[in-house]
Parts: structure tokens; C-alpha cells; sequence
């Protein structure tokens, strides 16, 4: 996608597409990130952010997708505490190998109970984890 102008608060990407040829996406909390280039990546700056589309992804991946992208696609770099965050998510199995969760501290039962989660996360760069503590646990 190509950035067409910068309007003050709103953004004007081409689609590529003649019946929808332009984009509007708002600035503000969250939203994508421009300076990485990755303008389709939803940027989160909280853990309820992140918790609140989580939820969706889990409940309903279609909504969730068409709020926030796809969840490979997730800026989660400002996240710090990753604790639980799919715990109980018995179904999710979504590839988010590409999150850069380099500044996460807090990785406890992170995939708890996500029993049918086996992706591959060797990729991750979690060398400022201090609690992996049954971040694993009952998941595949």
C-alpha cells in the first residue's frame, strides 16, 4: 500500500483496488504503525488493548481480523507482561511467530490450557523474560 497524504489526524492509503481505491485509518491509541512500514500492523500500548482483541481473536477471528489484522501481524513490542494471555484458549492455534515480544518480563502460563497450540516460537526473542513459570503448561 502507498501512503497518498497525511491529513492532520487521518491517514489516505491506496488499496489498490478501483472500487475502494483509498484508505482512511485514524491516528491515535493503537492503529497501525507507520514508522515500521508495516501499515497494516495494529500497535498496542496496553495489556487491556491487547487482552480486548485477544478476546475477539479467540471468540470471533473474522471480527477480529477486520479490526485489527491478522494476529501475526500484531505490534505487540510495547507489551512487557504476556502472563495468561491465552489461558484457557483451548482452541487457539494461530501463528504469531512473527510478535516482537523482546521487551516481555512476564511470561507465566502464558499458553496454560491452550491444549492445541504447537506453533513454532524459536524466532522469539525473550531474552528479557525473568517468569516462564508454567508458560506451557498442558499446551501441545
Amino acid at each position: 500500500r502507498t501512503l497518498l497524504y497525511n491529513c492532520g489526524e487521518v491517514a489516505h492509503l491506496s488499496t489498490g483496488d478501483d472500487e475502494f481505491p483509498f484508505r482512511e485509518i485514524e491516528f491515535g491509541e493503537g492503529g497501525p504503525d507507520f514508522t515500521s512500514g508495516n501499515w497494516d500492523s495494529h500497535r498496542f500500548t496496553t495489556r487491556s488493548q491487547l487482552d480486548t482483541a485477544v478476546d475477539l481473536w479467540i471468540s470471533d477471528q473474522t471480527s477480529a481480523r477486520e479490526t485489527y489484522g491478522d494476529i501475526n501481524t500484531w505490534d505487540v513490542s510495547q507489551i512487557n507482561d504476556f502472563s495468561q494471555l491465552f489461558q484457557n484458549s483451548s482452541s487457539f492455534n494461530s501463528d504469531i511467530s512473527s510478535w516482537d515480544v523482546s521487551n516481555g518480563t512476564n511470561f507465566y502460563a502464558m499458553f496454560d490450557y491452550a491444549e492445541s497450540f504447537n506453533q513454532d516460537l524459536s524466532s522469539w526473542n525473550v531474552s528479557s523474560g525473568i517468569n516462564f513459570n508454567a508458560m506451557f503448561f498442558s499446551a501441545s
